[in-house]
């Protein structure tokens, strides 16, 4: 799970930072979403918590890792 202020990585769009976590009722079901505003566009986005990871939402890669994929 993402926490409010984390800096994510979501396909197509690039990188944002989650705002917050809303809770919103669909179908008489209570729903979380992360609210992500991408920072190269200022689009915002609704990504179910439950489906973040099957949409590609993801954490940063470290400095460490990025040099290790250059290598």
């Amino acid at each position: 799970m993402f926490a409010v202020g984390e800096l994510v990585v979501y396909p197509a769009q690039g990188v944002g930072k989650i705002e917050r976590i809303d809770q919103k009722a669909i179908d008489d079901a209570s729903c979380a979403f992360y609210i992500v505003r991408i920072l190269g566009n200022g689009i915002t986005l609704m990504v179910p918590v439950n489906n973040a990871c099957n949409v590609g939402l993801r954490a940063l890669s470290t400095i460490e890792h990025a040099r290790s994929i250059l290598d």
